[in-house]
């Protein structure tokens, strides 16, 4: 439960454009933020999983993520956002919206798992990519 309330936070946090040309072969680079640079926190009762963004929104997406915890009742204790060179990212849309999404994590098997969760909620999330990194 830990892991899908902090991807549900993530999803909240990295809505990009619409874009009708995504590929599942890897993220679509539509959904790419602009800028340069990483920033990342993670859960650190829970080290499942982090959360990346952009160094100038990473603090807005822990306060969303710190806000949805809260929201379900779940404990937790992120971290502060930390500079890292580099993330693996998947990108997906929600059955609810065409816009495309990016969720990016530190480690690539943080990515795979999401893309897993995602791809086994085929009612809430569809063209799910594989995970590479950005």
């Amino acid at each position: 439960m830990r892991v899908a309330v902090l991807l549900v936070a993530v999803v909240l946090g990295c809505a990009a454009a619409d874009d009708k040309g995504s590929t599942p072969s890897g993220p679509n680079p539509a959904a790419k933020p602009p800028g340069t640079g990483w920033a990342c926190f993670r859960d650190t009762l829970s080290s499942d999983v982090s959360s990346c963004a952009r160094p100038d929104q990473c603090e807005t997406l822990r306060k969303s993520t710190a806000a949805e915890f809260d929201r379900r009742g779940v404990p937790y204790s992120l971290s502060p956002c930390t500079t890292r060179s580099g993330v693996a990212c998947v990108t997906f849309r929600t059955t609810t919206s065409a816009a495309l999404v990016a969720v990016c994590t530190e480690m690539m098997s943080e990515c795979q798992k999401a893309a897993e969760f995602y791809r086994s909620n085929p009612s809430d999330y569809r063209d799910v990519s594989t995970c590479s990194a950005w």
